[in-house]
């Protein structure tokens, strides 16, 4: 295992564990209400009725914050999800996010982890990755594209599903 290997298990550990002070997405990603239909997608969704709420994403400025939001809406949209508020009791799932972003050698790493909740909030799955973008500097967060935040956004609602999917 190399140095760069051992630097970022360090870090994501260090990241998971230690992400009280940052900021959140508690205004920016909204949640709809429970009536409203699904935007219809080029294939239809089998996810129907599935009801989520996303607490406050942490970890990320706020402007990253906003791309990823406004992917994960559109994601679940397309989806067949319905975004509901946290104080929803009718959610079956709760998506907690936190992100992390470190600049090693070139490049910046950013390191997600969605943790999925049940009403009650057990922790029944977490996803977690990493997407990588190039530069490094004393702010990672400056290297991070929209492009980057939607992967991201992209990749944690397919896994989501693919999650989802077992389960049923």
């Amino acid at each position: 295992m190399t140095l760069k290997h051992i630097n970022l298990l360090v870090m994501s550990s260090i990241f998971i564990s230690a992400l009280s002070g940052c900021n959140s997405t508690d205004s920016v990603l909204q949640p709809v209400p429970t009536s409203s239909q699904p935007t219809p997608s080029v294939t239809q969704p089998t996810n129907q009725g599935i009801l989520v709420s996303f607490p406050p994403v942490t970890g990320a400025p706020a402007d990253k914050l906003n791309v990823l939001s406004q992917t994960l809406a559109q994601e679940t949209r397309q989806n067949g999800i319905t975004i509901v508020s946290t104080t929803n009791v009718e959610a079956q799932y709760s998506l907690k996010g936190f992100l992390s972003a470190f600049s090693d050698d070139a490049n910046t790493t950013v390191v997600y982890v969605w943790d999925i909740l049940d009403p009650t909030g057990a922790r029944l799955y977490r996803i977690q990755g990493q997407k990588s973008a190039p530069g490094a500097g004393a702010d990672p967060w400056q290297f991070v594209t929209p492009a980057v935040m939607q992967a991201i956004a992209n990749e944690s609602i397919a896994n989501f599903l693919n999650w989802q999917r077992q389960q049923s």
